[in-house]
């Protein structure tokens, strides 16, 4: 199972979430979970002691391509025994037309690198190590 922390508010276009605690954490198996159901504390739990990925799509990538996506980047790499993969969704796709979009879409990024980092700050403390890989405005 892949987890997902989710900072968009949205499924496509749109802003990142208004805070850490709107975040939702996915997974490919359950990517639209159950508003009941928590998937942060089984993350929180499987990442302790672990050597952390965490990967984000680029630009022009709405949630259930990204999802895909990030799904598919994880069966390209070995991250040995100790390591553990986490998917980072962010709202880098186009509200309107991606070239019209894509100079502002740095403001998403920035703010939700901001949301991840108080995330991580609040959650990932246990971790052996957090590694990040991202591609374009990832």
């Amino acid at each position: 199972m892949i987890y997902f922390i989710d900072l968009r508010a949205d499924s496509a276009g749109g802003n990142p979430v208004a805070s850490v605690r709107d975040i939702v954490v996915r997974t490919d198996t359950e990517p639209n979970p159950n508003p009941m159901i928590s998937y942060q504390p089984a993350l929180i739990q499987a990442i302790q002691g672990r050597d952390v990925l965490l990967a984000t799509h680029g630009f022009n990538v709405n949630r259930a391509a990204g999802i895909d996506h990030l799904s598919r980047w994880r069966t390209w790499i070995d991250l040995g025994p100790n390591g553990y993969y986490v998917g980072v969704l962010w709202p880098g796709d186009s509200r309107w037309l991606p070239v019209l979009d894509y100079p502002i879409e740095g403001d998403e990024a920035i703010r939700s690198g901001r949301l991840l980092a108080n995330y991580m700050a609040a959650n990932f403390t246990g971790v052996n190590s957090l590694s990040l890989v991202s591609h374009s405005l990832g």
